[in-house]
């Protein structure tokens, strides 16, 4: 039995960054117990989002990425301080957390 509500097919959602706000977008592609193993997917802009070096993004699940699923523990909302289950994709601290499909993240870039 899991011990969380993710599925196979729920999004997962990071945004990061310093001087630019980075997002990435991830698919569940098997669960068990206590882990997901996900594949990293495409983002598209939300249209009439767009302004000066930025705009929000939604996830594409139908564009894949990286087909090379990696696994993640998950970890409760509870111990991370989020409003939602959340797995850590990069080694530094970046978290993405479990997003409706519609939802969108801010992302910039500065040249």
């Amino acid at each position: 039995m899991n011990e969380h509500t993710v599925e196979v097919g729920d999004i997962f959602g990071a945004s990061w960054g310093y001087d630019q706000t980075n997002v990435d977008f991830y698919k569940v592609v098997r669960v068990s117990a206590k882990s997901v193993w996900v594949v990293r997917i495409g983002a598209k802009v939300v249209p009439g989002t767009e302004e000066f070096m930025s705009a929000r993004l939604r996830p594409d699940p139908d564009v894949v990425i990286n087909d090379t699923p990696t696994m993640h523990r998950i970890l409760p909302k509870e111990r991370t301080g989020y409003s939602t289950l959340s797995i850590k994709v990069r080694s530094f601290g970046v978290w993405a957390h479990k997003i409706d499909p519609s939802d969108s993240l801010y992302s910039s870039w500065y040249a």
